[in-house]
């Protein structure tokens, strides 16, 4: 008996230890076997571009030649005389290098300006170079040199007396830098293949203006002078006033400016040449209206490295077309025919139409080469309606198309039929892609509209892709996009 109590206090003690050992865990932590490790990033730095001009001096040593005036040079011995100009005579400046100065590479670009200015003393003066010329170019590593560069000039020995007493202002040496695609990051060189010194672009854009202008080119800096016809050049962004009319051979280049059109420009009559530059159309007005009204010579229409970009707010997005986006309307209007090229155009919700009109019965002949089309409003790319006997032929040259949509929508659409009083469609080409995508990639969108993209719309037997070779077609899978 006496066993069992002590048996029995010691189970009931052992049993108090351990509820007292709980109790005492409470609010406490459990300790684990634990590690650390860590490693430090390595400091940033970034490159220097550094560029430098440098001269050598009489004693021959190479020194910057950056905000210094480059004097021509006398024979030794006549160093303290002036330098004057006379038939046979030749001066030479200062040899010039271009120095790499930092540690990153550098495409550099050298700009001679003054000496091909239009002073009519420069008409009897000859400059010759040697090394590097004028709008040379080039890539330097770091701590490269540039090849020498002398610059020569020689008065004509038949220069006559009108020259007496003239002179030169205003030529400047320039070097323009940017960094090279050279180095390497994570991924490869190229991430900077396409860096440019915006310097050197709005040199260009103002040496190409000078250009053009002494050739024959008008300035234009408002919507009247555009209105004026002839040959024109933009001076800078325009937005037109009012309707544009040509009725005679017109080439405009906007040479890098933006035309804004608030309303229709149109072309009746005559060719047109539309050039380097950007047209802006930001309403339900601002379309190219290309209407020949009488049956005269052929007219030739041509698009040369144009942007068309319209901002207009779009009018719906569902399963209708968008008639926001008609930018470019070619209406056939008389027993003619008419060509029509575009080269190098990007077109961003900006629709291209070709159509009859009135009695026609002649034929659009169409081209695009390397253009590309990025519509997002729900609207075919390139639309022909062959009414009143008009027939469309479209040639299609390195073309791509970025589509998107919510309904059935196709990079050419196509409206004509069998019956009496309708041409022909024939679309042709090779080299073309078709990038195809539900604009609002949903389910919803899914149930109450059909989704789908083609390149050609077969609207009847009429339109004819005998010629057109294989299209590249890419698609989100379960999308619905096609040849035709």
């Amino acid at each position: 008996m006496k066993n069992k109590k002590t048996t029995k206090h010691a189970l009931l003690s052992s049993l108090l230890a351990m509820f007292l050992s709980v109790v005492m865990l409470i609010g406490t932590t459990f300790a684990w076997f634990t590690d650390t490790a860590s490693t430090a990033v390595n400091s940033i730095h970034s490159g220097t571009l550094d560029v430098d001009l440098e001269m050598q001096d009489d004693s021959g040593e190479w020194v910057t030649a950056d905000g210094k005036t480059l004097e021509f040079k006398k024979a030794a011995g006549a160093e303290g005389e002036p330098v004057l100009w006379e038939p046979g005579s030749t001066y030479v400046l200062p040899k010039l290098r271009v120095v790499n100065k930092g540690n990153l590479a550098l495409k550099y670009n050298l700009v001679i300006t003054g000496i091909t200015g239009d002073a009519e003393l420069l008409e009897a003066i000859d400059f010759n170079y040697e090394g590097l010329g004028p709008d040379a170019e080039g890539i330097l590593l770091a701590n490269e040199t540039s090849p020498e560069i002398t610059i020569t000039g020689h008065m004509k020995e038949t220069a006559g007396n009108e020259y007496q007493g003239m002179s030169i202002e205003g030529i400047a040496i320039t070097v323009y830098a940017t960094q090279a695609s050279h180095e390497s990051d994570s991924y490869g060189k190229d991430y900077d293949e396409d860096a440019v010194n915006e310097e050197y672009e709005a040199y260009k854009v103002q040496r190409r203006f000078e250009e053009l202008v002494a050739s024959g080119y008008k300035p234009a800096s408002s919507a009247a002078d555009v209105a004026a016809g002839g040959k024109i050049v933009l001076a800078n962004d325009v937005t037109t006033g009012s309707d544009f009319a040509s009725n005679e051979d017109t080439i405009l280049d906007l040479n890098g400016n933006t035309l804004t059109a608030i309303s229709d420009l149109e072309v009746h009559n005559g060719d047109l040449t539309m050039s380097n530059g950007t047209l802006l159309k930001t309403s339900s007005v601002g379309s190219i209206d290309i209407r020949p009204t009488e049956n005269s010579a052929d007219n030739v229409i041509k698009f040369e490295n144009m942007n068309f970009i319209n901002t207009a707010e779009m009018s719906h997005i569902g399963p209708s077309s968008n008639s926001t986006l008609d930018m470019i309307e070619v209406h056939l209007r008389t027993a003619t025919d008419l060509y029509i090229e575009f080269s190098d155009c990007y077109f961003e919700n900006a629709k291209v139409i070709f159509e009859g009109f009135d009695a026609s019965n002649g034929t659009i002949y169409a081209t695009f080469k390397n253009c590309h089309f990025n519509n997002f409003g729900n609207q075919d790319a390139i639309y022909a309606r062959t009414y009143n006997n008009v027939n469309v032929e479209i040639d299609l040259i390195d073309c791509t198309f970025d589509l998107e949509t919510t309904s059935n929508i196709a990079a050419i659409g196509t409206n004509t039929f069998t019956s009496p009083g309708y041409g022909y469609v024939k679309v042709k080409g090779s080299g073309n892609v078709l990038n195809a995508k539900p604009a609002v990639p949903t389910d919803i969108i899914k149930v109450f509209f059909t989704q789908s993209v083609k390149f050609v719309w077969l609207s009847s037997s009429k339109v004819d892709i005998s010629e057109l070779g294989p299209v590249t077609i890419n698609k989100p899978e379960g999308f619905n996009a096609s040849l035709y």
